[in-house]
């Protein structure tokens, strides 16, 4: 299995773990592409952003006021043997800073041992006729299969 099919496979198995365990996930590619005019485009969060960006939805207990809080998390997919360049460390560093969850999960077992996070109905109102925001519901294996 190639390096980067190797990724793949493991990006797929943990972004399902992780919606499992009500992590609000976003897949996050960064790069550039070229458009048929010739112009290049730039897409994803940041240089160095993660892989997944998301939130991990928590309940604030009754000593801490009651509120609902989410978290910002950063997931960065590497296979056992990938290294993490500078400006993802920097991205992961700045999050774990600013009180965010950071992580390099380097298998889905690593993924199924974060933390549930708590549930969070979420039934967002959506002018375009979509009838939810991201996944807010774990993915079906199926869906990742290509």
């Amino acid at each position: 299995m190639t390096k980067g099919t190797e990724e793949t496979k493991i990006m797929n198995e943990v972004g399902v773990t992780l919606s499992s365990k009500n992590y609000l996930i976003y897949r996050n590619n960064v790069g550039e592409a070229q458009m048929k005019s010739g112009r290049w485009v730039k897409f994803g969060l940041c240089v160095g952003s993660s892989d997944y960006i998301g939130i991990k939805p928590i309940i604030v207990k009754p000593e801490d006021v009651g509120k609902k809080l989410g978290l910002f998390c950063a997931f960065e997919i590497k296979t056992e043997d990938g290294e993490i360049s500078d400006d993802q460390q920097n991205f992961l560093n700045i999050i774990k800073e600013h009180g965010g969850i950071t992580n390099v999960l380097r298998s889905n077992s690593e993924a199924q041992a974060l933390p549930t996070a708590e549930f969070v109905s979420i039934t967002p109102k959506r002018s375009n006729g979509r009838k939810r925001v991201g996944n807010t519901q774990p993915k079906k294996a199926w869906q990742n299969a290509r």
